[in-house]
């Protein structure tokens, strides 16, 4: 596995609303997301993109590996503020190792390499040129060794930065486990982001830059016949009790305490000319209603072939997003439009 994690904003409401920080929550660890609203996406057509009213902002996606390479790709925009401020650290378990500060004057990143914020500078960003309301994808990829260390930023593309032989180790094990997300820009930035994915160095595929992308998310628009065997909370079309652009709760759901029962949906088609398909992470928020933990699957049907995933443990009484990443199709074949079409997603118990 390489891609490990991708979000484009699109499920946490619609319109110029503030975002529901508790929904947020259900998929982020350890985030302190504060007076935070949706915005136009990064990429014209459906979606959202995440902004800040120069309040404080930090989020942090639970890697469930410990890895020496890790890369991480999206889309930032300033909107006003000029000082410097943490836009991205990479962290072992709660030690600081690598991480970027904003100069809001002159768009440029300055790279430091722990343990405090502003510490043990390394180097300084040449053409990231990060302006005022403007997107620029940013990607950055960090190999963590205490001698043999590399850097690597991109900026829409094109390399501004690559330090090689620099100490990026923080403490005695090398790796990292987690990324803070914009941890310490600071309350005088306003600022967006959008179009998030992180990867690893393992595997054949997505294992460096992807350069510049766009996540699209696509909902529930019917059920599989013959495949709805939970229960919806009102009678009628199952999907429909799952296809909200935010998670409703207890408001519709389905839900069900049987042993492989499985549910089962099609899905929006992709849009046209959507070019290379680099993965799909499939979110499903969920609880439990009774005091035992169940396991939960995400299957996913092409044709003859079902993949179901690894048994995902779902054992609190709180709505918490649970995620599958999929490099390829169940056939185990490169995603396109076609065959991402022709998939039907759902849930099982397991």
């Amino acid at each position: 596995m390489a891609l490990l994690w991708i979000d484009g904003f699109d499920n946490y409401g619609t319109g110029s609303v503030q975002v529901p920080a508790a929904s947020f929550a259900w998929r982020y660890g350890g985030s302190s997301v504060d007076l935070n609203d949706l915005t136009t996406p990064r990429v014209e057509g459906s979606g959202r993109s995440m902004m800040t009213d120069y309040g404080s902002w930090t989020f942090t996606p639970e890697l469930t590996d410990a890895e020496r390479t890790l890369i991480v790709g999206f889309g930032f925009k300033l909107i006003t503020g000029v000082s410097s401020g943490t836009t991205l650290n990479f962290r072992n378990r709660e030690s600081l190792g690598v991480h970027l500060a904003i100069r809001g004057r002159t768009g440029e990143f300055d790279v430091y390499g722990g343990p405090g914020a502003g510490q043990n500078y390394l180097g300084t960003t040449s053409g990231a040129r990060v302006g005022f309301n403007q997107w620029t994808y940013i990607e950055v990829k960090v190999y963590c060794d205490s001698t043999a260390g590399t850097v690597d930023i991109q900026s829409d593309g094109v390399s501004v930065l690559s330090l090689s032989s620099v100490n990026t180790q923080r403490i005695t094990e090398n790796y990292y486990d987690r990324v803070w997300i914009l941890p310490d820009i600071g309350p005088g930035y306003g600022h967006a982001i959008d179009d998030l994915y992180i990867c690893d160095g393992s595997g054949a595929v997505n294992n460096d830059f992807l350069g510049p992308c766009k996540v699209l998310t696509l909902r529930p628009e019917s059920d599989v016949v013959g495949e709805t065997d939970w229960t919806p909370q009102t009678p009628g079309n199952h999907y429909a009790m799952v296809d909200e652009v935010e998670a409703d709760e207890d408001s519709t759901y389905v839900e069900s305490d049987v042993s492989t029962n499985q549910d089962l949906w099609e899905y929006e088609d992709t849009p046209a000319a959507i070019g290379d398909i680099y993965g799909i992470q499939i979110c499903t928020d969920c609880r439990i209603t009774e005091a035992e933990v169940f396991g939960l699957k995400t299957p996913a049907k092409l044709g003859a072939t079902t993949s179901e995933g690894s048994v995902l443990t779902v054992g609190s009484q709180d709505y918490l997003s649970t995620l599958r990443v999929m490099e390829t199709d169940p056939d185990g074949n490169p995603w396109t439009d076609s065959n991402l079409d022709s998939t039907q997603f759902g849930v099982k118990v397991a």
